[in-house]
């Protein structure tokens, strides 16, 4: 499987956004700087985040953007189908009796298989538990395994 690069980009984006989610507003700037995306094409892949609801602009001297929930509500799932649209688009998960073998398709099970496991792992995971990972521990504490 190939991940768009609006879903790469993306996901970089929302985890920018989380690690500065206490801070307020991160300006656009600051994201096309951090994350390495041109501003033209981050701004497409934010039109995007809004129309999900996962994201939102704030206007004025400090505005910039901000997630549109906290990153221990949004799930890796959720960022996955606004930026990626549906796992596979294998023709027999889309529309099952479109072809006549469909009922007796056994690698429709395998694929069904695969796209729940995927979405199961996406979904069992926030943007917190990314932002956990990321951040280094404090001086004298163990990494988190």
């Amino acid at each position: 499987m190939r991940l768009l690069p609006r879903t790469r980009y993306g996901f970089q984006v929302m985890v920018e956004l989380a690690m500065a989610h206490e801070e307020g507003a991160a300006s656009l700037k600051t994201v096309t700087e951090r994350a390495d995306i041109s501003a033209k094409y981050l701004e497409q892949v934010l039109a995007l985040l809004r129309a999900g609801d996962l994201v939102r602009s704030v206007r004025g001297e400090h505005g910039g953007y901000v997630l549109g929930r906290s990153p221990a509500d949004i799930h890796l799932s959720e960022i996955f189908a606004v930026l990626e649209g549906p796992l596979l688009s294998a023709e027999c998960l889309k529309h099952p009796k479109s072809t006549p073998q469909c009922p007796d398709c056994m690698t429709r099970h395998v694929w069904q298989a695969l796209q729940t496991r995927m979405m199961t792992t996406l979904a069992s995971r926030t943007l917190q538990d990314i932002v956990k990972m990321a951040k280094p521990p404090a001086k004298g504490r163990k990494p988190r395994r």
